[in-house]
């Protein structure tokens, strides 16, 4: 249950420093090297995001 609702939070696009607090972890790396696999068009995304600020 708990990483799929950190999957599901992380999918609709919560904050993971959100998903860091709610789960505990005493780090972000813990959070982001744990569930950042799951949705690898999130890196697209994110490159479109500085695309469009450049």
């Amino acid at each position: 249950f708990r990483h799929s609702h950190a999957s599901l939070l992380i999918n609709q696009g919560e904050d993971y420093l959100v998903v860091k607090e709610r789960l505990g972890h005493a780090s972000i790396t813990t959070t982001i090297d744990t569930y950042s696999h799951l949705y690898p068009s999130k890196q697209k995304d994110l490159a479109d995001k500085l695309d469009d600020l450049l």
